[in-house]
């Protein structure tokens, strides 16, 4: 995505290109080879996103956003920790998917799709026209580009901080241009600041991977070029005006979910020692030295240094948060391994003949970090490992069950539900309070800082078991099994279930014979007042 500026010197039918003053003839035109590469890699992207499990926290928001645009009340009506950008980036493909016949999962993927070579189109533009992408180098910067934006993802594809980077690269590409004295176009200063908007709305922690690129620009420009870039103006205006309207138009959210987040979830962390031995952390930290070993001899790189500036404010989001999942660290491993793998595509350009005995020991470790990078993604998550036999069971009951879990762990969740041809009933996808106040404090229930919330957790699974009457019922573990049973509402509400079943941890519940099954229209108009949450009604169910 970067090299060096180069300048062009004319003679008569040659072009030479000067890269750190020596001169060097261009390659001969390889584009069919590099089309059928990027053609290849994006073949392999597609493939991988028709095998690789959906990530189960985009699955849930699917669910999410399909069930706000059927009515249901945002945070009345289901449980979420994550603010409601979260939710919206996801309608188009709900949308979308309703009017095409697709799975919203296929859809979403398809839009990522899309939305990968617009930004690294624009970026190129921006940087073409600051003269950043020296010549020879562009089709191995594109190909880098696609492979860290299409396949390292893995499980993180499509996740919020996978659409982050993609919304935030034209601004950084237009850093890049302003830290070379060149001041972009408007058409790409207006999309460079509506996708950090973007950016900034889903996480407003993201406004950290600014930092560095402003303290880059004021470094070599000055502060009235740093802090007057218009493409900051407009995301901050319209991240400002998505938190009032988070305001005046979700109040359930900051008056009832807030608080939840900010006394369970924010402060349940890992340790600083926990967080560094990270393998997200390890395999950043290894790009930025690799990327720190080949810039020293080639001076100034103005791309590759907003990029790893950039992607130390990621890292810095990643140990805020504390909590050390794999796609908390996608944003500042893809920014280094783009620096990285622009360094490298500089090198080549640069090194010729020379260049495995100049760049060998860079090439080994850009090869083991690709592989480490897949590693650290390559999340996949299947019942049937832990719970044999699970499957089966549920689809002897009904082919098409309406599902709820009692459980912490997303394996069991609405991504499973869906795999089974299920519909999900619950208004959570994992009973998230009571998980993050235990990691908190252990036997949370018992502290009163944190009983009356667990309380309330446990009536909202004995109200979305009552009243949407689940064909199945998943209970995992002994300890959530416990967590039941200290409830009188979900003993009762299990009265007209039996246990069918042991599949590993997971215990299987169905409706007795005798329980007529109760349909969603009938109780339609019924809802259960929720101590310190309000109503919980059955439109917050799946449509």
């Amino acid at each position: 995505m970067t090299s060096l500026p180069g300048s062009k010197a004319h003679s008569p039918g040659n072009t030479a290109v000067l890269i750190n003053g020596e001169a060097e003839q261009p390659a001969c035109p390889k584009g069919t080879l590099w089309a059928a590469a990027s053609g290849v890699l994006v073949l392999v992207a597609i493939a991988l996103r028709a095998v690789w499990p959906v990530n189960h926290d985009v699955s849930w928001l699917l669910e999410l956003a399909q069930r706000t645009l059927d009515g249901a009340v945002p945070y009345r009506d289901f449980l979420e920790v994550n603010p409601p950008a979260s939710i919206l980036i996801y309608m188009p493909a709900v949308i979308l998917s309703r009017l095409t016949g697709t799975s919203p999962e296929r859809m979403t993927d398809a839009l990522v799709f899309l939305a990968t070579p617009c930004s690294l189109a624009t970026c190129a533009g921006i940087l073409n026209k600051a003269k950043l992408i020296a010549v020879g180098t562009a089709p191995a910067l594109g190909l880098i580009g696609l492979s860290v934006l299409l396949i390292l993802p893995l499980n993180s594809f499509a996740q919020r901080e996978h659409i982050a980077v993609l919304a935030m690269l034209p601004i950084l590409a237009t850093f890049a241009a302003r830290t070379s004295g060149v001041r972009p176009r408007p058409t790409d200063i207006v999309l460079a600041g509506i996708g950090t908007g973007i950016a900034m709305s889903i996480k407003p922690m993201f406004v950290l991977a600014l930092i560095g690129p402003i303290f880059n620009l004021l470094r070599c420009r000055s502060w009235r070029e740093a802090f007057r870039a218009p493409e900051l103006c407009i995301a901050g205006c319209l991240a400002s005006f998505y938190g009032l309207g988070i305001v005046l138009l979700v109040p359930d959210f900051t008056a009832r979910v807030l608080p939840l987040v900010m006394r369970v979830y924010v402060p349940a962390r890992l340790s600083l020692l926990e967080l560094t031995l990270q393998s997200t952390v390890l395999v950043w930290a290894a790009l930025c030295y690799g990327f720190w070993r080949l810039r020293r001899p080639n001076g100034n790189c103005p791309v590759g240094d907003t990029l790893i500036f950039a992607s130390v404010g990621f890292e810095a989001v990643f140990f805020l948060q504390g909590k050390a999942f794999p796609y908390h660290g996608y944003p500042s491993i893809a920014l280094a391994a783009l620096a990285y793998g622009s360094a490298l595509s500089m090198a080549a350009a640069s090194g010729g003949k020379a260049l495995l005995h100049h760049y060998g020991l860079d090439l080994a470790l850009a090869a083991s970090l690709s592989f480490a990078g897949f590693w650290t993604f390559a999340e996949w998550y299947d019942a049937d490992s832990t719970s044999p036999g699970l499957r089966q069971a549920i689809a002897a009951i009904s082919a098409h069950p309406r599902m709820l879990a009692v459980t912490g762990d997303l394996t069991v969740g609405r991504s499973f539900a869906r795999e089974m041809g299920g519909k999900w009933v619950g208004s959570e996808q994992a009973a998230w309070i009571t998980l993050y106040a235990n990691a908190i404090q252990p036997h949370a229930e018992e502290n009163s800082r944190f009983a009356d919330a667990i309380r309330m957790e446990r009536e909202v699974y004995a109200g979305d078991i009552e009243r949407q009457r689940p064909d199945v019922i998943l209970i995992d573990g002994g300890g959530w099994w416990r967590w039941t049973r200290h409830s009188a509402s979900l003993v009762r509400a299990l009265t007209f279930y039996q246990r069918v079943g042991q599949f590993g941890d997971v215990a299987l519940w169905s409706r007795k014979p005798l329980l007529p099954a109760v349909a969603l229209e009938g109780s339609a108009t019924q809802s259960a007042a929720i101590p310190g949450l309000g109503a919980i009604s059955p439109a917050g169910a799946a449509p």
